[in-house]
């Protein structure tokens, strides 16, 4: 069978006339389509059923126009039809799964594939064209968003780039393959201490680490008020000084220990602050056997963080402050060179975050308000080589401010009439198409191009 040669590739900054230029791979051999009675129900969001999308003709018949701003590109994608009563088409199945062959990689490029268009044709992301490396996934319970990410974080890691899954629910990482799994429990058996300081690492100094515990501290406990941030402020420096860790990097070898925190903010006289507190130091949050090495975790493979254990607001607390900690580490580093023509070597680390809408500021624009660590660094992380792949249920989970930042965003099934309803209206498609889409398809826009896609499950992938 023939390589597919050529990818799909969308230049988010490029003007119109580069954006009609691309050319789609040629299509894989269509395989027999069969016509079959009411369709089954939904599959579980681990695996679904293989959709084909209906024929060109009959979808060129059915387009409306959809009112994109940049001028059209050669490729211009609409929502497929609801599945009718009466029938939809299925792709037969054989005995043996049949999987997809790899593409032909580009020189210099960096293709991770995704699915395929609803002509068949392979649908790659490739980053390294955009103007960022940021991504969203939307979509309700049973649509596909966790094998989305588990298919993403595989390809890339086949790639040999480092992953990072954020997991606050336990679900996101495969069963199989090779994969760094930390889970965050009660007792600290893996653990990273977010006021240790790196002599390497010159942008986090004492009183740096301090206002970032205590501003995470701030998002996570709203309640607490100003004069307990000043307090649990003074605590941390005091502890510092009494550690002999100061200003001075000859100094920060030496580790300021939680458990030293811990009685000085069990001992404080305002009782709020040791009852906002206490579980930090119940759960041995901040302190344990393994340390969570970070230089460990960019090396390569995927690293899952697995913070189902917790309780909420510790589940939080720990991601908030261990993104905080990627970012300096990646600082320290350097930016990434302009110009640079290698389009993987313009990332460093993939960080995929689910239920991502925790670590975002819900308003933007407030000047008193203490930004989220999604939105104090969605514009700052990719000039060190980040990406950051974010999912939720609906587009209102992400302010303008981050949005303005994310150059690929896919929206696949709702699973209410009111999810489908707020995302409709971003992505320009009817409610209705959001509701029948099958698990696994949606409406993919890479910069100014729009295409339905549906993601090739993991069992059908051929690594």
């Amino acid at each position: 069978m023939a390589e597919v040669a050529e990818k799909i590739v969308i230049d988010g900054s490029a003007p119109a006339a580069e954006l009609s230029s691309l050319t789609p791979e040629e299509p894989s051999p269509a395989a027999e389509e069969i016509p079959v009675g009411t369709p089954a129900p939904a599959a579980e969001e681990e695996e679904w059923e293989e959709f084909v999308f209906p024929d060109e003709e009959e979808e060129e018949e059915m387009e409306e126009p959809l009112p994109i701003t940049p001028p059209p590109a050669r490729r211009r994608a609409v929502p497929s039809p609801a599945p009718s009563s009466n029938a939809v088409f299925v792709e037969r199945r054989s005995a043996e799964p049949s999987h997809v062959p790899a593409g032909v990689p580009r020189s210099g490029g960096f293709d991770v594939f995704l699915g395929h268009a609803q002509d068949g044709q392979r649908v790659n992301w490739s980053p390294g064209q955009l103007n960022n490396g940021h991504m969203i996934i939307l979509g309700g319970s049973g649509a596909g968003k966790t094998e989305t990410i588990r298919c993403v974080a595989s390809e890339l890691a086949a790639k040999e780039m480092p992953v990072v899954l954020i997991d606050f629910h336990g679900d996101m990482a495969a069963s199989n393959g090779d994969i760094r799994s930390y889970k965050i429990r009660e007792g600290g058996e893996y653990y990273f201490n977010p006021l240790e300081l790196d002599p390497d690492i010159d942008e986090i100094t004492p009183l740096r680490a301090t206002s970032d515990f205590v501003d995470a501290i701030s998002i996570n406990f709203p309640t607490l008020g100003i004069q307990q941030r000043r307090k649990i402020k003074n605590i941390i420096k005091d502890c510092y000084r009494m550690s002999g860790i100061t200003g001075k990097t000859e100094t920060w070898t030496r580790v300021l220990d939680f458990d030293d925190i811990e009685g000085e903010i069990m001992n404080c006289e305002d009782e709020a602050i040791p009852a906002y507190l206490e579980d930090i130091f119940d759960y041995k949050l901040f302190s344990g056997e393994e340390k969570i090495s970070i230089p460990t975790i960019l090396s390569g493979g995927i690293t899952h963080i697995n913070l189902n254990a917790l309780p909420e607001n510790l589940r939080y607390l720990f991601a908030d402050l261990f993104l905080r900690r990627i970012y300096y580490t990646l600082q320290a580093t350097g930016e990434i060179p302009r110009g640079t023509e290698d389009e993987r070597a313009k990332f460093r680390l993939f960080v995929i975050v689910d239920e991502a809408k925790l670590l975002v500021s819900q308003k933007s624009g407030s000047k008193t308000s203490i930004k989220a660590v999604l939105n104090k660094y969605a514009t700052e992380m990719r000039k060190f080589g980040v990406s950051l792949i974010l999912a939720s249920q609906l587009i209102a989970h992400f302010n303008e401010e981050i949005l303005a930042n994310i150059a690929v965003k896919f929206c696949m099934r709702s699973e209410n009439k009111k999810q489908a309803q707020e995302n409709a209206k971003f992505f320009e498609v009817s409610e209705k198409d959001l509701l029948n889409f099958q698990p696994g398809e949606g409406i993919l826009i890479i910069g100014s191009e729009k295409m339905n896609v549906r993601i090739v499950p993991a069992s059908e992938r051929n690594h």
